[in-house]
């Protein structure tokens, strides 16, 4: 299963979930497959808003119709990661490294690195971002 963020970047949802070369429309980030679950987990530990909140927001930008879905991302987390100091990285990702999906022992370095890296792509426009899912 592949998980990514993509700012469309003047292409339609379409244009971009039906292109055979799909990470050429856009600017994406490679997410390392965190999908929506764990990423309503961490906005809930951030205090955006509750988990299962979260998760109703991540619906399909358009209507899949195969394998591979583009999501809306929810605003208020997109908002929080942009703005997330480092010394709330170093906190969060050490109590969300333990969640189930990451099967309790997700290492805390390679989470810091992840949040990092999404806020830096994050901070690079104001367009919503979608996550892309699919295999």
């Amino acid at each position: 299963m592949i998980s990514d963020l993509v700012f469309l970047q003047d292409h339609t949802p379409e244009e971009v979930i039906d292109s055979e070369t799909i990470y050429e429309k856009g600017s994406w980030f490679q997410a390392k497959n965190i999908d929506i679950i764990p990423l309503s987990q961490l906005g809930e530990m951030l205090g955006v808003s509750d988990y299962d909140s979260l998760m109703k927001e991540f619906v399909p930008a358009i209507e899949p119709e195969g394998e591979s879905v583009l999501l809306a991302f929810p605003n208020i987390l997109q908002e929080k990661l942009t703005t997330i100091s480092d010394d709330e990285i170093e906190t969060v990702a050490v109590e969300w490294s333990k969640i189930e999906e990451f099967w309790g022992s997700a290492p805390v370095e390679g989470l810091i690195d992840y949040l990092k890296r999404a806020r830096e792509f994050l901070s690079q426009s104001k367009e919503p971002v979608y996550l892309f899912w699919g295999c």
